[in-house]
Parts: structure tokens; sequence; C-alpha cells
């Protein structure tokens, strides 16, 4: 460290999982007073740590603070902060969000793993700048999301495990016309809750996984046509399903495993063209789907496919593609 505190010009410091206390803090306070960027997650820092990091508020932009001690006082201490434009606080003990008020520079915060609640989305909200929100397991529920649809320029949106269910999600479909990036996983959404998705027209990533979607709801999914990416495993998503699927024909990445795709469900996914990562783990394909991979799929580069119902005949089939990467791992019937 002390090495380190020499280079007083550096404007970019990562020392994440380097058992940072206060003694660093304060070499780091005191000589780097051109820092724009430091990331210290996975320590053990709490309130006189942040103190010390105060200290850096006419310089840092970027903060990287996540998997520490950081409770309701450090976020005080952190609002001092204002030059902050992206700012990460996952996985601390924070419980109170009114001070965060201050930061109104924020374009990207992470506050993933601490218990904002529906209270708590009412203050973040507030931060119109933002762009990018990451609220992994926050315990946010339907009323929370009013006050979240409020941040109209959010265009990567992570609300995934919590308990926004249908009426949540149908907020964000009609609330973030500029989102390109959703991750919704594991909220309870069903059928219902994605009936309006085709509004956010930009969308090129979604994560709507341990769900409840079945056929329908991927009759609605279908009829977003910028989709690159998409991660619908652990459906209720059969042959019919999959051949909405199949209507995406800009996608490149597609993870739906665990539902209930056989092989005429694997014949439909074979003629997208685009498709050159396929993770389809946990279905019912047979030898007649792997033969529908082989046959159409030669863009494939990564094919996962284990615990489905291939045997000898189809796997070998697939290990004659030209893949970079496969995986079967399958009892062979």
């Amino acid at each position: 460290m002390e090495f380190i505190c020499k280079l007083n010009q550096l404007k970019i410091l990562e020392l994440e999982l380097s058992d940072i206390g206060n003694e660093q803090l304060i070499q780091i306070s005191q000589s780097m007073k051109q820092l724009t960027k430091l990331s210290v997650g996975f320590n053990d820092i709490g309130g006189e740590g942040l103190k010390l990091i105060k200290e850096l508020s006419n310089s840092l932009t970027i903060l990287n603070i996540e998997h520490n001690q950081i409770g309701n006082e450090g976020l005080e201490l952190l609002s001092g902060l204002t030059r902050l434009d992206s700012l990460d606080i996952s996985t601390n003990k924070i419980d109170k969000f009114n001070s965060i008020c201050n930061l109104n520079q924020l374009t990207i915060l992470n506050v993933s793993n601490n218990i904002v609640g529906n209270e708590g989305v009412k203050f973040i909200s507030k931060l119109k700048h933002l762009t990018e929100l990451v609220m992994q397991s926050c315990n946010v529920k339907e009323e929370g999301m009013k006050s979240i649809c409020e941040l109209k320029n959010l265009t990567n949106f992570n609300i995934s495990n919590n308990f926004i269910r249908n009426e949540g999600m149908i907020l964000i479909c009609n609330s973030f016309p500029l989102l390109k990036c959703l991750r919704a996983s594991s909220n309870k959404i069903s059928n219902e809750g994605v009936q309006d998705i085709t509004k956010l027209e930009r969308l090129t990533d979604l994560n709507i996984c341990r769900n409840e979607i079945s056929n329908n709801g991927m009759k609605s999914i279908s009829g977003l046509k910028k989709l690159t990416c998409l991660d619908v495993s652990g459906n209720n998503i059969s042959d019919e399903g999959a051949t909405s699927i199949s209507q995406l024909s800009q996608l490149s990445s597609l993870y739906i495993n665990d539902n209930q795709i056989g092989d005429e469900g694997m014949e439909s996914i074979s003629e997208m063209n685009n498709l050159s990562k396929l993770w389809i783990n946990d279905n019912q394909i047979g030898n007649i789907g792997a033969k529908a991979i082989s046959v159409n799929m030669h863009q494939l580069t990564f094919l996962f496919i284990a615990n489905n119902r291939i045997g000898e005949e189809g796997i070998k089939l697939l290990e004659n593609m030209k893949l970079t990467y496969l995986e079967t791992f399958d009892k062979l019937y």
C-alpha cells in the first residue's frame, strides 16, 4: 500500500478482496487526491472507513463498495460524495435510503441485497438522471414499482428476485420507453404480466427466467423484434412456445433450460439462423431434435443440452458439429 500511495497522480484504484482497513484508507485519502474511481468491494469497511473515503469528495466519480459493512449512517456519509456518477453499495446493511437523494448526479446505482422495500424506492426514484438501476433481492413489491416508474431515463434495469408480480411487470412495460436491458427473474410473473411487453420496443436483452410464463406469454415476447439475448429458463414453455421464440430472428443467445421443449420445439428453434449460443438443458429433446440441431445450426458455437432424452445416435451427431463448447452429460436413451 505504501508503494501505491506514492502514485499520487493515480486516477483509478481497484482493491477488492484486499483486507483494506482504516490505516490503508487514511493513506489513500491523504495522498491520492486525483482519484476518480475507487473500488474496495469485498472488504470489511464500516463507518470509520467511509469518513476517510469522504475526503475524496472533490474528485471521486465512481465508487464500488459492495460486500462491506455499510449501514444507514455509512450511507449518510457517502451522500457527501456529490460528484459521484456511479455507486455500487450492494450487499451491505442498509435499510434507510433517505440520504441517497443528495447524490443527484448518479447515472448508475446498484443497491442489491439491501432492505430497500417500497419505502426506500421512494427516495431512489428522486434520482432522475439514473440510466442503470440494479435492485436484486431488495424486497420490492408491486406498490414500490409505482415509484421506480418515475425514472424515465432508465436503459438498464435489474429487478430480479423481488415481489413485483404481474402488476409491477405491467408498470414496467408501460413506463420505460428507453429500456434496452431488463432482468426480472423470480418475481412470480405470468402471461398477464408480459401482455404489453412489446411497448418496450428498444429491448435487446431480456431475462425473465424462473417465473410462471407459458406458451401464451411467449407469443407476447415474440413481438420484441430487436432482442438479441433472451432467458426464459424455468418457466412453463412447451413446443408451441418454442415456435413463438423461433420468430425472434435477431436472437444470438437463448437460455431456455428447465422447460418442456420436445423434438418439435427443437426443430423450430433450429431454424434460428443467428443463434450462436443455446442453453436448453433439462427439457425433453430426443434424437430427432439433436438431428435438427446438427443439420440446421452450423452457426452454433456453444451448446448446453444436458439432461434431455438424447440417445447415443443423437450425441454422436452433436459431437461431430464444429462447436467451441458442447455439454451433454445425458443418460443415453
